[in-house]
């Protein structure tokens, strides 16, 4: 399965499934968490009741309830996102939802689907800012 190849097919990339990376900015430590796939739940998800904080950014595959979502997104997400405070959500799936917000908590969310309905490219890349503190030194 390609799921135990991924760390030897990936050069240039980290594959994050249920699990975290640190990546250092500007002297500054960056960790984000990347979900596996799941489709939107009602009830508890064991793999969101694992994810703590701190936590700067969360990919995910579907979106947060309420959150650039179509009305299509997760609620046990959007739960996880309340609990854990990410500065950045980043999500897909749901195309016709393309776009991002933020929440009143300054979370910001992004639904980076760059397919239209037919499956073909139609958004361009999404960029987004974070306020990322410069370390003493600098």
């Amino acid at each position: 399965m390609w799921k135990g190849k991924v760390d030897k097919m990936l050069f240039n990339a980290t594959f994050l499934l249920n699990s975290e990376v640190t990546v250092t900015v500007r002297s500054v430590n960056i960790i984000i968490y990347g979900t596996q796939f799941f489709w939107p739940m009602k009830t508890s998800n064991p793999y969101y009741d694992v994810i703590n904080g701190p936590l700067d950014i969360l990919v995910c595959h579907g979106p947060v309830a309420g959150m650039v979502d179509d009305n299509s997104g997760c609620k046990m997400l959007r739960s996880t996102v309340e609990r854990v405070k990410p500065k950045l959500v980043v999500s897909g799936h749901i195309h016709r939802a393309y776009g991002q917000c933020k929440s009143l908590e300054g979370t910001q969310f992004v639904n980076a689907a760059n397919c239209a309905n037919e499956y073909s490219i139609a958004n361009p890349a999404v960029f987004v800012e974070l306020d990322i503190p410069c370390s003493q030194e600098e």
